[in-house]
């Protein structure tokens, strides 16, 4: 059985788009819009799910809290930052408006991981790497993070004890062009 402490996500939509073109976190996924279809996927896992933003009336159709990036434009760091600071457990499941795959299997795994070795994220390897979104952060983290910084949540994840998980690339694409969510639609292109 999962604790409270394990039922927070967070949902971070503030990225420029630039390659996308426009708000992404809007573009159509299987009739409905990216964001939407990422927080039921969350709701399928966690009781807690907000979305980080400083466009709040974008997301108001979801239902789900949207707090404000206490640093816009400084990155997913600072949008981490807000997220566990509205955390009301001691840890939280980081992902992002343009990650449409969730996975159940992904997140028992992590969850597990937690409950095993306490650490201060539980993070998944893909192509070597160890990803900072589809991953959970411990909230005393807050207290060693800088968000005015300008460095990744990369740089978190290196210096931070940090658990992490086998392969799940497919499950961890994210969506930066239009192109991409097309070939998500159809994989055979």
């Amino acid at each position: 059985m999962i604790g409270e402490d394990l039922k927070w996500a967070a949902v971070l939509a503030g990225g420029k788009n630039s390659r996308f073109g426009s708000n992404k976190a809007l573009a159509l996924w299987k009739g409905e819009p990216l964001i939407a279809a990422v927080i039921r996927q969350l709701y399928e896992f966690f009781d807690h799910v907000m979305i980080i933003s400083d466009d709040a009336d974008s997301y108001g159709f979801t239902g789900c809290p949207v707090y404000p990036d206490p640093l816009p434009g400084k990155g997913p760091l600072a949008g981490l930052c807000s997220a566990l600071d509205h955390c009301g457990g001691e840890y939280l499941f980081l992902t992002a408006c343009d990650m449409p795959l969730v996975s159940g299997q992904m997140i028992d795994k992590l969850r597990n991981r937690i409950l095993e070795e306490g650490p201060d994220a539980a993070a998944v390897r893909t192509g070597g790497l160890i990803q900072p979104f589809g991953a959970f952060y411990r909230r005393t983290l807050l207290e060693r993070i800088d968000p005015a910084s300008g460095k990744g949540l990369y740089s978190l994840i290196k210096v931070c004890r940090t658990s992490v998980i086998g392969d799940y690339e497919e499950i961890l694409i994210n969506i930066n062009r239009p192109e991409d969510l097309e070939i998500l639609r159809n994989p055979e292109l």
